[in-house]
Formats: C-alpha cells, structure tokens, sequence
C-alpha cells in the first residue's frame, strides 16, 4: 500500500508540475537566460557541488562547484577531459542554452539539472526548486516551501513500538537572499513535537566577506561533528548516529563560520544561549561553546582515477576534522538509540556544574563515493547524585561510526561545512522534465553504516538507570537504499539491526533487534 501511494504521488507531482510550467510559459514571456541564478547556499542553489568547487560562471561571487573551463581542477574534480563541467554547466552552456531558446520562439526549453533556467518576475514553482520569487532586479530571491517525511515502519516483534505511518518531519519554509550577502530562514515546525516554540533551526546571517566570514543569529543548529554538519533531509540516512547526538542540538545563539582556498581550510565557532533542544526533543537549558576546523590538506592535488563512467579524485577529496563543545553547567537528558527512535541508553534529566566532549574525524569525497569516521567523547562534572551528594563522569560517554555512501548515478559528494546550508542539486538526470535529452533514472544511493556506543557501568551503579532499560554498550548497522526520482521528492527503504550487551525494554528484553523503514520525503 505504502509503495503504490508513493507512485501516485510521483505520478500526480510530475502532472502538476509540468501543467504549472505550462501555464507560466503561456502567460509570462521568458527574461534573459543569462541572469545569475543562485549561490551555492542561498535558496534553490546547490550544496552538494564538485569535490572542488570554484567561481560559479553564472553569477558573480556565486559558487555551483562547477570548475570554469578546462585544466587540472576541474579534471581532479571528476569531469571528463576537455568538458570542464557536467553536461548544461560551465562556459558556453547559457549560449547554447539561449540558442535553444530562441530555435523554439514562444516556447522555453527545459535546462539540464545545474543550468541556468530562464527566470520571470514574480512567482514560478517547478519540480527543481518548488514556489519561487524573484525580481527583475536579482539582489533579492526568496523561495516558500515545505518538507514532509512520512514513514511506514516495522519494528521486530518483540520490539516495544508498534508497526505502522509515522510523520516524522513537516516544516513550513521561506527562504531569501538579499544582494548575496544578507541571508534569512524561517522553518514552522508543524509536527509540534521536538520543540517548545514550534520553530525549527531559522536564523538571519550576513556574509561579512563574502565566502570567508559569515555570522548568524537565531535558532541555531549546534555541534562538533561531520555527519551533524549536512542537514538532516539530505543524509544518506533517516537519521543521525550517536556521535551527532552526543553532540548536536537546537538552541537560541549565534554563529561565525567560514572557509578559506575554497575549502582547503574551514571553521565553525558557535554559541548558544540554554534556550532549545536536543535530538530528541528534550529541552536543553546549559549554555554551550562548540567549536570546529576542517582541513582539506591535499585539495591542490590533481590526481584522478577512472573507474567506469567515474572519474574519482585520489587525494583532493581527503579531510580531517577535529572540535569540541563545552557547557556551562549541564540540563539535558542523556538518551541514546537507534535511527527508528528506540533508546537503548537512557538515563533520564541529569543536572551537573559543567560539561566537555571533544570530536575528531577524517572522510573522504571520492567523486560519487564518500566515506566518513568519527568519534565522540565526553565528560559531565559535578553531577547531582539520585541519593544525594556529586560525582564526576569523567570520559565515560563515548561513541564511533563509520560510514559509506556511493551515488550509483555519479553525482559527487561535497562535505565542505560552509557549503551545506544550501538546497541538493542533485540528480543531473530528473525523472520527470519537459525535455526527453534531460530526463533520466534520477539520483540512486546506497550506504551503509557502523556505529558503537557506551555508557560507562558507573551510570548504573549510582542509580541514574537500569539493566532492564538500558544497556551498557550497544552497536547498530544500518543499510539504506536511497531513490530521488527528482530533487523535491525522495523514497528510502533502510535496514537497522542493534546488538546490545544487555537486553533492554525497548527491544522486548532481548539483545537483538531487526527493524525496517520505508520513507517518502517531499521537500519542495
């Protein structure tokens, strides 16, 4: 059932879209093909880009990873020789895109995936980048929109949660930019579960330096590590590992991140005021310091491999990340599980003096491929007893992962924190388009994912919690299958099965628990 809905979704967006374009090219004459369309993270631009990203030759300052002409860059960064740029992208692509456009008058040919499109005044809405404003004058752009993701899970049957539709996300979004500097989100959280105020991470930022140097304000999301930095509706994953859990939240602060050598270093300084949330929802009320630094050390390298139809970066796409988070005193649950919500480790609110978890990780984008591993580790000082009195937990909460992702379809992956705030540009080859030569398969994904978790028995032993709820240590491997028939629209089948040492309440007191997930994700 939950299949043939998701093909009649398919099928009706395809129909609405293309009858939208159809109005809008009746009704509005098309402008100058050449008007610089967006940057690589504003509203409807692109975040996953080439391994190595340069100026965007649509617009300048913009940034679509797309390397200007030929030479080693843009054949490190898995281009074929002598094109420079994927199919519709790069120098010449908006001529012969306008020569297209003016063979057919009256009409508007559809761009491939990362062109340039023809863009109007006012409101447009199409498969690739949903409800869209724009002026004639394009220092503004604004986009209105919405993300839902409903799941049909089956849990194993000893497992406490009952089988059947979940929502788990659904967000109303505005999205502008302003003179390509000034940037602002408001995300409504509709499901009203995870958070108090019903607002999802919205801020406004400013480029102080375009590209080097940006600050933001508002409600924030806060952490230290890889997998925490990619927006959550774009993981390979329906959800974060414990690492990203450990450390991430949503809190009231501000930001100032950056990169410098397009990418080859980048940084992230933040700071929260006490007023948000964690990955579960549970209020958080301690200040926090977070900080982090990535190095591409090896992004000047030209060598490549070809391997089929990819072309792969052997050293360019290579990083290291290290960080860490403090806090000023400690109120927040410490609950730790799997990707389909079951807590294996749970502990309930703990209230300490401070506490102190650094970070450190390593990955690599190898064209299509990317493989990521990080590690967390943490302390809480001056915690309050159950029975009274105080301790210090001291390097007793740790957890590792280890992942890998291959986009079958060849789209590249770019883990360059100052670069995800931005919209997938992906797939090059949408399902659903008006013109035969750019439609395909979409984008197609699999990845696979490892990650250890353990709460030290001293948590057990001064009461905090119990061998029938919680356990000890626990390992989780997940398998994910991933489909983007287009960008707005994503269908994920995964796999999760946990091994714990103990046998906890949530898996039925067993130690083992096999679970699937079905996911429709429509992000317009």
């Amino acid at each position: 059932m939950t299949l043939r809905a998701g093909r009649i979704l398919l099928l009706a967006t395809c129909v609405l879209a293309a009858n939208a374009a159809s109005a809008l090219a009746q009704t509005s004459p098309p402008r100058k093909v050449d008007s610089p369309r967006g940057h690589g993270h504003g509203p409807g631009a692109p975040a996953e880009a080439s391994s190595l990203g340069t100026e965007n030759p649509w617009g300048k300052g913009a940034r679509s990873g797309c390397p200007p002409g030929e030479g080693p860059l843009a054949r490190a960064a898995g281009f074929a020789p002598g094109a420079g740029c994927p199919p519709g992208e790069g120098p010449g692509a908006v001529e012969a895109f306008a020569a297209q456009a003016s063979a057919q008058p009256g009409l508007e040919p559809s761009a491939p995936e990362g062109a340039p499109r023809a863009a109007r005044d006012g409101f447009g809405f199409d498969l690739r980048d949903g409800l869209t404003f724009t002026l004639a004058d394009p220092s503004l752009r604004a986009h209105a929109g919405a993300l839902l993701a409903v799941d049909h899970r089956t849990y194993d049957r000893r497992n406490q949660r009952s089988a059947g539709a979940y929502l788990d996300r659904a967000l109303l979004r505005f999205d502008a930019r302003l003179w390509e500097v000034i940037e602002l989100r408001l995300q409504v959280d509709l499901r009203g579960i995870d958070t108090r105020t019903a607002l999802d991470e919205s801020y406004v930022s400013v480029e102080a330096v375009p590209g080097l140097l940006r600050l933001s304000g508002g409600l924030l999301r806060i952490g230290v590590g890889t997998e925490h930095s990619f927006a959550e509706e774009t993981l390979s994953f329906v959800d974060y590992a414990s690492p990203a859990v450990l450390t991430g939240r949503h809190d009231l602060g501000l930001a100032l991140d950056g990169e410098a050598w397009e990418g080859l270093l980048s940084w992230y300084v933040a700071a929260g005021g006490g007023e948000g949330f964690d990955a579960w929802g549970h209020r958080r009320g301690d200040p926090v310091l977070a900080g982090r630094a990535v190095v591409y050390p090896f992004r000047w390298s030209t060598a490549a491999a070809e391997l089929g139809p990819y072309r792969l970066p052997l050293l360019s796409g290579f990083f290291v990340s290290v960080g860490g988070l403090a806090t000023f005193g400690y109120e927040g649950h410490l609950d730790l599980g799997t990707s389909l919500r079951n807590r294996a480790f749970t502990v309930g609110r703990i209230e300490g003096d401070r506490s102190l978890f650094y970070h450190g990780g390593y990955g690599v984008d190898f064209g299509p491929l990317r493989f990521l591993h990080e590690f967390v580790r943490g302390s809480i000082f001056g915690v309050d007893l159950p029975l009274g009195g105080e301790a210090d937990f001291e390097n007793k909460i740790s957890s590792w992962s280890a992942s890998l992702a291959w986009r079958v379809t060849g789209e590249p992956y770019d883990s360059r924190p100052f670069r995800q705030r931005g919209r997938g540009s992906f797939p090059r080859r949408p399902l659903c388009d008006a013109s035969p030569q750019s439609a395909g398969f979409g984008t197609l994904e699999v990845a696979v994912r490892y990650t250890n978790t353990e709460g030290d028995r001293e948590f057990f032993d001064r009461g905090f919690t119990r061998y029938s709820i919680s356990s000890q240590e626990f390992r989780a491997f997940d398998v994910a299958l991933n489909w983007y028939p287009v960008r707005t629209l994503r269908l994920t089948f995964q796999l999760t099965r946990v091994i714990a040492d103990q046998e906890p309440a949530a898996f039925g007191g067993r130690g083992r628990d096999t679970s699937f997930l079905f996911r429709l994700q429509v992000d317009l």
